[in-house]
Protein backbone atom coordinates (compact mmCIF):
# COMPACT_ATOMS: atom_id res chain seq x y z
CA UNK A 1 0.00 0.00 0.00
CA UNK A 2 2.81 2.37 0.71
CA UNK A 3 4.16 1.85 -2.50
CA UNK A 4 1.00 2.87 -4.55
CA UNK A 5 0.73 5.95 -2.48
CA UNK A 6 4.79 6.41 -3.41
CA UNK A 7 4.16 6.32 -6.78
CA UNK A 8 0.42 8.04 -7.70
CA UNK A 9 2.43 11.38 -7.88
CA UNK A 10 4.61 9.98 -10.65
CA UNK A 11 1.34 8.19 -11.86
CA UNK A 12 0.39 11.89 -11.97
CA UNK A 13 3.20 13.41 -13.15
CA UNK A 14 3.46 10.76 -15.93
CA UNK A 15 0.05 9.41 -16.32
CA UNK A 16 -1.34 11.95 -18.56
CA UNK A 17 1.99 11.84 -20.63
CA UNK A 18 0.28 8.41 -22.22
CA UNK A 19 -2.12 9.97 -23.93
CA UNK A 20 0.49 11.43 -26.47
CA UNK A 21 0.31 9.03 -29.43
CA UNK A 22 3.35 7.01 -29.66
CA UNK A 23 5.31 8.45 -32.92
CA UNK A 24 4.86 12.19 -31.32
CA UNK A 25 8.01 13.41 -30.60
CA UNK A 26 8.80 15.19 -26.77
CA UNK A 27 10.87 17.95 -26.35
CA UNK A 28 11.78 16.55 -22.71
CA UNK A 29 13.27 13.23 -21.40
CA UNK A 30 13.14 12.50 -17.93
CA UNK A 31 13.28 9.15 -15.91
CA UNK A 32 11.76 8.69 -12.35
CA UNK A 33 12.74 6.02 -10.14
CA UNK A 34 11.12 4.71 -6.94
CA UNK A 35 13.20 3.09 -4.54
CA UNK A 36 12.62 1.46 -0.99
CA UNK A 37 16.02 1.26 1.22
CA UNK A 38 15.75 -2.19 3.10
CA UNK A 39 18.11 -4.02 5.67
CA UNK A 40 19.56 -6.24 2.25
CA UNK A 41 19.33 -3.20 -0.78
CA UNK A 42 17.34 -1.54 -2.88
CA UNK A 43 13.77 -2.45 -4.51
CA UNK A 44 13.60 -0.33 -7.86
CA UNK A 45 10.89 1.00 -10.18
CA UNK A 46 11.68 3.45 -12.74
CA UNK A 47 9.92 4.59 -15.22
CA UNK A 48 11.13 5.82 -18.84
CA UNK A 49 9.52 7.35 -22.41
CA UNK A 50 9.46 3.85 -24.76
CA UNK A 51 10.52 5.57 -27.70
CA UNK A 52 13.66 6.90 -25.49
CA UNK A 53 14.62 3.23 -24.00
CA UNK A 54 14.40 2.25 -27.43
CA UNK A 55 17.11 4.79 -28.62
CA UNK A 56 18.99 3.70 -25.73
CA UNK A 57 18.78 0.16 -26.39
CA UNK A 58 19.33 0.57 -29.73
CA UNK A 59 16.89 -1.16 -31.11
CA UNK A 60 13.53 -0.60 -32.85
CA UNK A 61 10.18 -2.69 -33.37
CA UNK A 62 10.76 -5.08 -30.99
CA UNK A 63 7.59 -5.38 -29.31
CA UNK A 64 8.13 -4.49 -25.47
CA UNK A 65 6.06 -7.16 -23.93
CA UNK A 66 8.40 -9.81 -25.47
CA UNK A 67 11.27 -11.29 -23.70
CA UNK A 68 13.36 -9.99 -26.13
CA UNK A 69 12.74 -6.13 -24.88
CA UNK A 70 13.29 -7.87 -21.52
CA UNK A 71 16.92 -9.41 -22.99
CA UNK A 72 17.93 -5.61 -24.45
CA UNK A 73 16.68 -3.83 -21.41
CA UNK A 74 18.49 -6.38 -18.35
CA UNK A 75 22.03 -5.08 -19.74
CA UNK A 76 21.79 -1.87 -20.56
CA UNK A 77 20.04 -0.64 -17.28
CA UNK A 78 23.04 -2.86 -15.29
CA UNK A 79 25.15 -0.68 -17.07
CA UNK A 80 23.53 2.48 -16.02
CA UNK A 81 22.17 2.20 -12.81
CA UNK A 82 23.96 0.88 -9.47
CA UNK A 83 26.27 0.93 -6.36
CA UNK A 84 29.55 2.17 -7.33
CA UNK A 85 32.27 -0.37 -6.62
CA UNK A 86 29.67 -2.71 -6.85
CA UNK A 87 28.16 -3.68 -10.14
CA UNK A 88 25.67 -5.92 -8.69
CA UNK A 89 22.21 -5.30 -10.32
CA UNK A 90 19.37 -7.98 -10.18
CA UNK A 91 17.02 -7.45 -13.30
CA UNK A 92 13.50 -8.73 -11.79
CA UNK A 93 11.60 -7.27 -15.75
CA UNK A 94 9.74 -4.78 -17.17
CA UNK A 95 6.30 -3.73 -18.04
CA UNK A 96 4.73 -1.51 -20.96
CA UNK A 97 2.76 1.16 -19.52
CA UNK A 98 1.28 2.59 -22.95
CA UNK A 99 3.83 5.45 -23.88
CA UNK A 100 5.97 4.06 -21.00
CA UNK A 101 8.36 1.31 -19.81
CA UNK A 102 8.41 0.74 -16.03
CA UNK A 103 11.98 -1.30 -14.98
CA UNK A 104 12.36 -3.41 -11.91
CA UNK A 105 15.33 -4.14 -10.25
CA UNK A 106 16.96 -4.71 -7.33
CA UNK A 107 20.58 -3.60 -5.83
CA UNK A 108 21.78 -5.90 -2.90
CA UNK A 109 24.25 -4.38 -0.35
CA UNK A 110 27.45 -6.54 -0.26
CA UNK A 111 28.48 -7.88 2.73
CA UNK A 112 30.94 -4.73 3.67
CA UNK A 113 28.43 -2.23 2.88
CA UNK A 114 26.27 -0.89 5.94
CA UNK A 115 22.81 0.09 5.16
CA UNK A 116 23.11 2.95 7.53
CA UNK A 117 26.03 4.49 5.56
CA UNK A 118 26.40 7.02 2.93
CA UNK A 119 26.16 5.00 -0.59
CA UNK A 120 27.23 6.50 -3.88
CA UNK A 121 24.65 5.54 -6.44
CA UNK A 122 24.95 6.15 -10.61
CA UNK A 123 21.87 6.56 -12.37
CA UNK A 124 22.60 7.74 -16.10
CA UNK A 125 20.28 5.93 -17.68
CA UNK A 126 19.72 7.39 -21.15
CA UNK A 127 22.04 10.26 -20.40
CA UNK A 128 24.51 8.23 -23.20
CA UNK A 129 21.50 9.30 -25.64
CA UNK A 130 20.19 12.33 -24.84
CA UNK A 131 22.75 15.11 -22.98
CA UNK A 132 19.87 17.04 -21.73
CA UNK A 133 18.21 13.24 -19.54
CA UNK A 134 17.20 14.08 -16.73
CA UNK A 135 16.42 11.32 -13.71
CA UNK A 136 15.02 11.95 -10.68
CA UNK A 137 15.17 9.16 -7.65
CA UNK A 138 13.02 9.18 -4.83
CA UNK A 139 14.14 6.94 -2.03
CA UNK A 140 11.80 5.57 0.90
CA UNK A 141 14.03 4.80 3.76
CA UNK A 142 13.36 4.34 7.91
CA UNK A 143 9.68 6.42 7.16
CA UNK A 144 11.53 9.01 5.48
CA UNK A 145 11.44 9.93 2.01
CA UNK A 146 14.33 11.37 0.51
CA UNK A 147 14.45 12.79 -3.69
CA UNK A 148 18.25 13.19 -5.78
CA UNK A 149 18.83 14.49 -8.70
CA UNK A 150 20.53 13.30 -11.64
CA UNK A 151 21.92 14.58 -14.83
CA UNK A 152 24.97 14.47 -17.05
CA UNK A 153 26.81 16.85 -14.83
CA UNK A 154 25.66 14.94 -11.70
CA UNK A 155 25.21 11.39 -12.83
CA UNK A 156 26.64 9.83 -9.53
CA UNK A 157 25.15 11.09 -6.21
CA UNK A 158 25.72 9.81 -2.58
CA UNK A 159 22.70 8.60 -0.86
CA UNK A 160 22.29 9.19 3.00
Amino acid sequence: MVLWFAWMPLGWFLGGLSDLPPARAHDYHVGVAEVQWTSSGFEVSALFFADDLERGVQTSGVPWDTHRADSLLRPYMKQHFGLIHSPSVEWVGHRSEGAQIRCFFRVPFSAEQVPSSQIRLRFDVLMDVYPDQKNLLHIQKNGRRQSYYFSARNPIQTLQ
